[in-house]
């Protein structure tokens, strides 16, 4: 059986049996040697000693909760998405009813002729004559959005029609001239444009841009408007 000396109160004492150590309340820190070490051990080193101490069991700390930065994320990008999408409903939709370079209302340019003669067979209404002799006045293009370049040439061109009629324009055809610094047009292009509501401005719509030009100017050509009886595109 192997004796033991620990040392207690700074000094050695022992030699005791394993029994013995029991008694003397040795700790896990307790300086033990025994035949065989060359130097002195804590008592917790020794294997066999190790039913002499009380077993602590450690309760570990809770588990720090750590946020969901994938969730979060997630949250954070359907937000942006719907915003994106109530942005592009409004420019889409809500620019459409927009007024733009209003004109006067043809109600209050209308002249007024008392002594216009009606043919009684099939009368015209003089407002509708007026509005079939004028639209190209009340029915106009201008720009909303373009990328015009320091030394000429303009480019992401968005223009957009204004009817000052009280008639629905079912379709427009016009012009957009590319106008140089001296005044010369360096090119003319044709575009045509579908459902503009009275008294509104149509969906804007994108033309073409140029690499010269200071400035564009445009020109309705062609309508149809049915609501003031031209239902075909005119003769130019």
């Amino acid at each position: 059986m192997r004796n033991y000396y620990i040392i207690k109160d700074g000094a050695s004492a022992g030699p005791y049996t394993l029994e013995q150590l029991k008694s003397n309340g040795i700790d896990s820190d307790t300086q033990i040697w025994y035949e065989g070490l060359t130097d002195w051990i804590p008592a917790k080193n020794e294997l066999e000693l190790m039913p002499l101490f009380e077993v602590k069991v450690f309760t570990p700390p809770p588990i720090p909760h750590k946020p969901d930065w994938g969730y979060q994320v997630l949250k954070v990008l359907a937000a942006l998405t719907f915003l994106a999408m109530i942005g592009v409903a409004y420019w889409k939709f809500g620019m459409k009813h927009q007024i733009i370079n209003p004109k006067p209302d043809p109600k209050e340019i209308l002249p007024k002729n008392d002594s216009i003669v009606i043919d009684s067979v099939d009368p015209i209404d003089p407002r509708t004559e007026y509005l079939r002799a004028h639209w190209p006045e009340l029915v106009t293009v201008s720009v909303i959005d373009a990328d015009w370049k320091t030394f000429g040439g303009v480019s992401d061109v968005y223009v957009m029609v204004k009817n000052s009629m009280e008639f629905d324009v079912e379709r427009l055809m016009f012009e957009a001239s590319y106008i140089l610094e001296n005044g010369e047009i360096w090119k003319t292009r044709e575009y045509f444009i579908q459902n503009i509501p009275a008294n509104g401005s149509s969906v804007p719509l994108q033309i073409e841009g140029s690499h010269r030009g200071k400035k564009i100017v445009f020109k309705s050509i062609n309508i149809i408007c049915k609501g003031i009886g031209i239902e075909q595109e005119l003769l130019r």
